[in-house]
């Protein structure tokens, strides 16, 4: 919610939790209109994100799992990174902190800002992968290239 890219739609997925989540992501529905959330049983993170992707009516798309943290301008500097580079994929720099907050380490030997992809380089860098890793918190596609699939399996685990 603290993104300074503020034209956008949050589809929050439910995926069956245990705990208050649920009621907290419609409490936050109620309070923005940009917000909508979906309840189900628990069925996979790759079950939720085709959730969120078949209802999602955006021109990009990015995934954010409740482990996650996003810097404020993270969405606005890869939108920006994609349009002046005429790319459908963006990947940023990501990092593991420890649960104080302290910088672990970087999450792959990619350290050195925004990659830009077509759908073509990203069929032969992501399965080298030795730059550009599983996570999806980290990258932001054209929502033109996913729902092109029939069925898509974003894992990290």
């Amino acid at each position: 919610m603290a993104q300074t890219y503020t034209e956008f739609e949050l589809i929050l997925v439910d995926d069956g939790s245990s705990d208050n989540s649920g009621n907290i992501c419609d409490a936050y529905a109620v309070k923005d209109s940009r917000i909508r959330v979906v309840h189900q049983s628990n069925k996979g993170v790759s079950i939720a994100r085709n959730m969120g992707l078949d209802m999602a009516q955006g021109d990009y798309i990015g995934f954010v799992d409740a482990d996650d943290h996003i810097t404020p301008n993270m969405y606005e500097t890869m939108i920006n990174y994609v349009e002046n580079a005429g790319a459908q994929i963006a990947i940023c720099v990501a990092e593991i902190l420890s649960e104080s907050g302290k910088f672990i380490s970087y999450l792959t030997n990619n350290n050195i800002g925004v990659y830009t992809l077509n759908r073509y380089d990203a069929l032969f860098i992501f399965p080298s992968n030795k730059i550009i890793s599983y996570s999806m918190c980290d990258k932001l596609f054209c929502s033109s290239i996913l729902k092109e699939l029939d069925v898509i399996q974003i894992s990290i685990y």
